[in-house]
Parts: structure tokens; sequence; C-alpha cells
């Protein structure tokens, strides 16, 4: 049998990655997180995100939240990404000053965007 099935009832697939919390529609997705050390031993953040929110965004923030082993917060890094439309995905890499050492994990907020 051979059939057809209109585009709006397909669901696409879901990102890779992490959903953020709050963020709108399908959501903004980070994926492929890395901390590495820089040439001053602080931690950089790498990693992709992906907006599936089902709108382009002019500008869109995030937060990056480091955080050590016992749980508490060390900082909030900001991360801007420019022109990303719906269903793009696109790169970051974002300089703390934060030790590298200190840094057990990182969770991504979602701010705004526009």
């Amino acid at each position: 049998m051979l059939g057809w099935v209109p585009k709006a009832q397909v669901a696409p697939a879901a990102p890779e990655g992490v959903r953020l919390e709050g963020s709108p529609g399908g959501g903004i997705w980070v994926s492929r997180v890395r901390i590495r050390k820089d040439l001053l031993g602080d931690a950089q953040v790498t990693g992709w995100v992906t907006n599936a929110t089902g709108k382009d965004f002019e500008l869109l923030a995030l937060d990056i939240v480091l955080v050590d082993a016992s749980g508490a917060v060390l900082d909030e890094v900001p991360v801007i990404i420019s022109h990303i439309a719906d269903g793009a995905t696109k790169g970051f890499a974002e300089d703390t000053l934060v030790a590298y050492d200190q840094v057990a994990k990182v969770v991504f907020q979602f701010s705004h965007g526009f």
C-alpha cells in the first residue's frame, strides 16, 4: 500500500542533547558539552545549541552555571547566540574566570530570546 501523510501530522525527531527547562515551544537544546582547561588554567565551556522552538531568534540568551563538587554555584556565564533560525544548530565557546579544577559540572538555563 502506498499513501501520503500531511507534514503537519508528522512530528520531527527530538534534537540531540538536553532540553532547557522553561524554553518555549519544542525547546532550546544543548548538546556535546565539553569543559576544557584554557591556557590560564580556567574552564572553557563548549557545545552546541539547537533551536526547536518553532520560531527564529535574532538573539538567544542562555546562562552557563558552573557548579563545584559540593553543589555550590561558582559562577554564571552568559551565552549569546545571534541569528539562530528554527531548526538550526550553532556552536558556542565561552571562557570563564573559574579554575578548571574547581568545576564539577555545568548546568544550562534558558534566559530569553527575541
